[in-house]
């Protein structure tokens, strides 16, 4: 994930994994303020099936409530470090 997160140069990249633990069947709270757009889906060395990668991103208010976008339907990436 550190690579990926170079490659697209955000600060911070979760999987949907992640992104499951996170908000669950009732987002905490305290992840208001917060959004979490996906990017794209991605086949990293060592897995064969794709991996969701989303970004995490502060909202301009902080008060607004948790803002999830999914990935983005279409191809898949292979990324290959360099």
């Amino acid at each position: 994930m550190e690579s990926l997160t170079r490659h697209y140069q955000v600060p911070i990249l979760i999987t949907a994994n992640t992104v499951a633990k996170l908000c669950g069947k009732d987002p905490d709270a305290r992840l208001s303020g917060l959004a979490i757009h996906g990017m794209e889906r991605v086949i990293v060395k060592g897995k064969e099936e794709p991996v969701a990668l989303y970004r995490l991103e502060e909202q301009p208010d902080p008060s607004q409530p948790l803002v999830i976008e999914d990935c983005p339907v279409g191809a898949v990436v292979r990324f290959v470090e360099k």
